[in-house]
């Protein structure tokens, strides 16, 4: 994919597109979303000077239900759950991201995973469905692991 960004989208846009295409890598593998599968990527363009990644869709956590599931993508040769390493030699070998710029979307992915976990856990407030609420409380739980893991090396679960 990130090939395919670097050959097909437009100058003005390559670099943003490689950005955000690394942040949504991190998240799903921060959510052990296995089914992030190529599929689940795609290009909009307006014109040929205005082609971009589209926005993330499709993200759930696989392994809630498939309990020894996997990556879908393969980064750098392997298809396991990346550790922050990983993550930053992709971000940079395949990207062509700088550590810095890595570093930095690695920490916007944080703070973004704590204010989910904090509008998940408002919502829990006024939750009055059981069902509801367990789910909930499940997805507090396992965002607040990922959050006090080493930085985003998400051994989540």
């Amino acid at each position: 994919m990130a090939k395919t960004i670097k050959l097909f989208c437009s100058p003005v846009n390559k670099m943003r597109s490689l950005q955000q295409f690394f942040k949504m890598v991190v998240l799903n593998n921060c959510l052990q979303n296995g089914d992030a599968h190529l599929k689940n990527f795609g290009l909009l363009y307006d014109d040929l000077s205005a082609i971009r990644l589209a926005p993330a869709y499709d993200v759930v956590r696989t392994k809630v239900y498939i309990k020894q599931d996997i990556a879908a993508l393969t980064l750098l040769g392997s298809k396991r759950w990346w550790e922050q390493a990983y993550l930053l030699r992709f971000a940079v070998v395949s990207c062509g991201l700088t550590a810095k710029i890595a570093h930095r979307l690695l920490e916007e992915c944080r703070v973004a995973l704590g204010e989910v976990r904090e509008l998940v856990n408002r919502r829990l407030l006024d939750e009055s469905v059981a069902k509801k609420r367990e789910v909930l409380e499940h997805l507090s739980v396992l965002m607040g692991q990922a959050l006090s893991a080493n930085p985003i090396s998400y051994a989540f679960c």
